[in-house]
């Protein structure tokens, strides 16, 4: 962290007032740039910067959510206002597609198949190998491939 990170420099009611006018993407992508800015947006003020995201007036399980219904319950489901918000935007990217649907592949294989596959959350980051021998590092937040080892890359 550096001595011109906003973190340092703004007061958090400005740093969150400048956060209301990020999209969520932005978001995701600051919690990646530093343990700071991870902690900041996604532990110290998850609830107040996406309650405000998900049209919500108090935290998640309030009566407000309450009072709507849901032919599929895909919203009621989602235990914060963080996971709602992303339910609410990949609901709205999925309306929006020629293909409406309410689940979303993260990981799509290359042409082989996973041989294996393995979740760092702490990281943010999925590790997969395929059947042809590859090697995959996958973004969880952006879902971009970071790494791609092919089986025959020199060492």
């Amino acid at each position: 962290m550096s001595a011109g990170d906003p973190i340092l420099r703004l007061p958090p009611e400005l740093t969150l007032r400048v956060l209301d006018f990020a999209p969520v993407s932005s978001l995701a992508n600051l919690t990646a740039v530093s343990q700071a800015w991870h902690n900041f947006i996604d532990v110290i003020h998850q609830e107040a910067i996406y309650s405000k995201r998900t049209g919500t007036t108090g935290p998640h399980g309030s009566e407000d959510m309450t009072k709507g219904s849901s032919y599929s319950q895909y919203l009621e489901s989602a235990e914060s206002s963080k996971s709602l918000c992303q339910r609410q935007a990949l609901l709205s990217r999925s309306w929006h597609s020629d293909r409406p649907m309410t689940t979303q592949t993260v990981l799509e294989p290359c042409g082989g198949g996973y041989f294996q596959f393995r979740a760092d959350f702490s990281r943010r980051f999925f590790i997969s190998t395929s059947e042809k021998g590859e090697l995959n590092i996958t973004d969880m937040e952006i879902r971009d491939i970071t790494l791609e080892l092919a089986l025959h890359t020199g060492r």
